[in-house]
């Protein structure tokens, strides 16, 4: 490889797109609102449910979630983190130092689908 003189930054929503995306594989977790959506804010300012914090040494992300009612809430939280940390430093070469994930509302089932066939059909 070439050394290069330079430097190179990812947008905010960049990794928001990332963190939401790796979610969206996760099954009975989801993010509480569409965050890929480029409202996310430099410096920790709060975009739509979630929070990008680029630090020196890497980023902190907080992401506000859903999850089925009647799965374990901590197993779901930490394969959401441990899904968004895979994900951000796979693709974007950042250390991820923290993955907050705050439980806002427990859905049924029938809620979950329901979002989900709307969201399909506002894409496709």
């Amino acid at each position: 490889m070439v050394d290069v003189a330079g430097e190179h930054t990812v947008a905010d929503a960049v990794i928001a797109s990332v963190a939401s995306s790796a979610m969206e594989k996760l099954d009975g977790i989801k993010p509480v609102t569409n965050i890929a959506s480029g409202f996310v804010e430099r410096f920790g300012r709060k975009g739509q449910g979630m929070v990008i914090k680029q630090l020196e040494d890497g980023v902190e992300i907080e992401m506000k979630v859903s999850v089925r009612y009647g799965l374990n809430i901590p197993k779901k939280a930490q394969e959401a983190q441990q899904a968004i940390i895979k994900a951000v430093e796979d693709i974007t070469g950042i250390k991820v130092l923290k993955v907050k994930i705050k439980v806002e509302s427990l859905e049924e089932i029938d809620q979950l689908n329901e979002k989900e066939t709307e969201k399909a059909a506002e894409e496709g």
